[in-house]
């Protein structure tokens, strides 16, 4: 749905980097990750190690390439031809531009999902994972993507390299940040302190735990917080959505 909203705004179409190399880049990763994981890893392991392989793809890499190629946003090229004497665009040029950074994060997110989804089905046979429990997996990963490409829409929009490197960062913190919080605790307390953190807002964690053998008992534990993330990435969406619709700056 938020393809189709996206797509009936004009876009300026050099403004638009092709989704073609980003898929075909994840499909070599995919395969390079399955023959990596399927031969050192026992047959109950390689699935999750495969997931894990998978994730640091969509959730790392994807953002990292996206963010580190130019801007080929037309506002940094109208001021470079105001300098040379060239055209000027008026203010409204910012509109559509912007829409185009949160379009192009939007139209890479699906194409990379849709092609995960090749790869998890029939890891569920290979796993014996069942229904639901791929489901979940599924919801697990579009979840804290769909975060990680708000995120990536707006470093997208931003002209500096300084921008860009805030937006990296919170993609990194979304995915590692409670990991490496409770690293860093667990390193400045003893066990006698008797602290016990348990983590649950990190994709990686997640995924691992519920590709395991079915126990609804884990299920149950991280279900509300796939939902709390899903739901707070759809709420960035629409927030996105509404703000550019109405002209507002992101």
């Amino acid at each position: 749905m938020l393809l189709g909203l996206l797509g009936r705004v004009y876009m300026h179409p050099s403004s638009i980097r092709s989704t073609s190399n980003i898929l075909l880049a994840w499909c070599f990763w995919l395969i390079a990750s399955w023959f990596v994981t399927i031969g050192p890893s026992a047959a109950e392991v390689a699935p999750r190690m495969m997931l894990i392989a998978a994730t640091t793809g969509f959730l790392v890499l994807w953002p990292l390439v996206r963010l580190s190629q130019g801007s080929q946003n037309p506002i940094n090229r109208s001021r470079q031809d105001q300098e040379s004497g060239g055209l000027m665009f008026s203010r409204d040029v910012t509109w559509p531009v912007q829409l185009t950074a949160y379009q192009q994060a939007i139209r890479d997110w699906v194409g990379l999902f849709f092609v995960f989804q090749a790869v998890i089905w029939p890891l569920m046979l290979n796993a014996s994972w069942t229904m639901l429990q791929t489901i979940w997996l599924n919801a697990t990963l579009g979840g804290w993507s769909l975060l990680v490409a708000l995120i990536l829409g707006w470093g997208l929009n931003r002209e500096s390299g300084m921008g860009r490197t805030i937006a990296m960062v919170g993609c990194l913190l979304v995915v590692l940040g409670e990991p490496v919080s409770v690293g860093m605790v667990y390193n400045m307390v003893t066990e006698a302190d008797g602290l016990f953190w348990q983590t649950r807002f990190s994709p990686f964690v997640a995924l691992w735990a519920l590709a395991q053998p079915y126990e609804a008992g884990t299920l149950r534990q991280y279900q509300p917080q796939i939902i709390a993330v899903t739901m707070a990435a759809i709420l960035g969406w629409g927030i996105v959505w509404h703000r550019l619709v109405h002209h507002q700056d992101l």
